[in-house]
């Protein structure tokens, strides 16, 4: 978060996750942050009074006050580009930003001054060498018209879908039964309004086709996940169809493609948007040495596997005694 600057004087930096991309991307790591604070909060109460200091000494403070500085940025970033779309939901992620400072603050202030009666006074910082990535950003707020307005966001795209021009964005292209996109519906008024959503194929499929955007959050805005019925689609045969969503006095018209395979059960790396993405520990074939061999390491890495390149006859090298270091 803001690349951890080690200088004063340094200007803190976005992150590097996408939120229109990837199935919104920081969202993804926002949702699974929850999962192991809420374990931890959970596990907490669990466990015995006697150990319930160290327990959060060691585990509870450090994972839920990453969970937040990770809520304070990533909504942050969230707030200003869901401004430039105009969302009326840009001010409560703000917000969000703000609360999730204000909980860093006062969980440190308990960990100073009320955890085993202060006994850890001025032990815990909220913010080491006073670097500014650990101050509370400016939080911004937008004036909201009164209109009754609808706006909609693509997966790829950052900015808000053009109504007057069909082919100016479009989802990205379907290759694989796996792939599942987001279309972000959202109020860009105070008033509400109902949208409903209809499909020109059958095989493309909603999450969700109707619903009513509010001015009151998480009402203000839904996303919407597409995906396709593959068993309506033949294999090596290219499809195109829409969907039409309105809502208030709004119509946007979203193409909708679909790159089919020869065969639709096909195993491998599929290209997508251009790319094709193959980790590592998929390889086809390895070349070891007599020296050195490769070795895949589980539980590191971003897919969660890794490899390790290390020495065949482990004997021919030094082993370096830590206590002398």
């Amino acid at each position: 978060m803001g690349w951890n600057q080690t200088e004063p004087t340094r200007v803190i930096n976005p992150t590097e996750f996408n939120h229109f991309s990837y199935g919104d991307e920081a969202q993804q790591r926002l949702d699974r942050y929850k999962i192991i604070s809420d374990n931890v909060a959970r596990i907490y109460y669990e466990i015995p009074d006697s150990r319930k200091d160290a327990f959060y000494e060691l585990v509870y403070y450090p994972v839920r006050c990453a969970a937040w500085m990770n809520k304070k940025f990533l909504y942050y970033e969230k707030a200003n580009v869901y401004a430039r779309q105009y969302r009326t939901s840009a001010n409560d992620y703000a917000q969000m930003a703000k609360q999730a400072y204000d909980s860093i603050v006062k969980e440190t202030d308990y960990y100073n001054n009320t955890l085993t009666n202060g006994k850890w006074k001025y032990m815990m910082s909220m913010s080491p060498r006073n670097l500014p990535v650990f101050d509370c950003p400016l939080i911004p707020q937008w004036e909201i018209p009164e209109s009754a307005n609808m706006g909609i966001s693509l997966e790829g795209y950052i900015n808000e879908r053009p109504k007057e021009n069909m082919y100016g964005s479009k989802l990205p292209d379907f290759n694989s039964p796996k792939d599942s996109f987001l279309v972000d519906i959202f109020n860009t008024g105070i008033q509400q309004t109902d949208w409903s959503a209809t499909v020109s194929q059958p095989w493309i499929q909603l999450s969700k086709s109707s619903g009513t955007l509010k001015n009151k959050f998480p009402k203000k805005e839904e996303r919407i996940w597409i995906h396709l019925d593959w068993s309506k689609i033949q294999a090596g045969s290219d499809k195109s169809g829409k969907i039409v969503f309105k809502g208030a006095s709004d119509e946007f018209t979203i193409p909708v493609f679909v790159k089919v395979p020869k065969t639709i059960n096909y195993k491998g790396f599929m290209e997508m948007n251009r790319y094709i993405s193959i980790a590592s520990e998929n390889y086809t074939q390895i070349f070891n040495t007599p020296d050195f061999s490769w070795k895949v390491i589980d539980g590191l890495g971003y897919t969660g596997k890794a490899l390790l390149l290390e020495p065949t006859d482990k004997s021919k090298y030094e082993t370096i005694d830590s206590t002398k270091i």
